[in-house]
């Protein structure tokens, strides 16, 4: 290995290290919101760590065709050093700003939503409340209409039929109906 390649796998692994820094304190802000039991937070955890030596071993395959050297853990933890004293606190500002940024691009589409799919259902739901109980009340109405027409002859043919019949028949109807009313209950 040339002097050129180990100073080029040296300054890319400080910025790996810079890069482990970033996405360690990424994942610690976002590990809060996934991460329900303590074995999810293990499992995230490790699958974390997996992910970054591949990434890391991935870099230092590029650079130098994947030969580790006892400096290039070193460099990693000087470029996490660097991470931590000189840009934590720039990131962690820049950070916030990116979720607040993300929230409000998440409110935005969670409106949008609202008012372009929910309200428009909620609103033809309603219609068809209205549409179908005005037709069930409309129904009744005209049930009710056309048995007032329908009733309204017959009660008075059998108005008629009734001062028509004699005395005695009238008397016995009388009596029927009585009976009849005591057997539904009513006096």
């Amino acid at each position: 290995m040339t002097l050129d390649t180990q100073f080029l796998t040296m300054f890319t692994m400080i910025g790996a290290g810079v890069y482990v820094g970033i996405a360690y304190h990424t994942y610690n802000r976002v590990a809060n919101f996934w991460a329900g039991s303590s074995i999810s937070k293990y499992v995230l955890e490790i699958i974390f760590w997996l992910l970054q030596a591949g990434i890391l071993y991935g870099i230092l395959y590029f650079v130098n065709e994947g030969i580790i050297r006892m400096y290039i853990f070193l460099a990693i933890l000087c470029g996490y050093a660097m991470f931590k004293a000189l840009l934590e606190q720039t990131y962690d500002r820049w950070l916030d700003k990116l979720f607040k940024i993300i929230s409000h691009i998440y409110r935005i589409i969670a409106r949008c939503f609202y008012f372009m799919v929910i309200k428009p259902i909620m609103l033809i739901v309603a219609l068809i409340t209205f549409v179908v109980t005005k037709l069930f009340l409309l129904i009744i109405y005209m049930v009710k209409w056309i048995s007032k027409l329908i009733y309204y002859p017959i009660h008075l043919l059998f108005t008629l039929i009734y001062k028509l019949l004699p005395k005695n028949v009238k008397k016995y109807l009388h009596h029927f109906r009585q009976f009849c009313s005591r057997i539904i209950g009513k006096d």
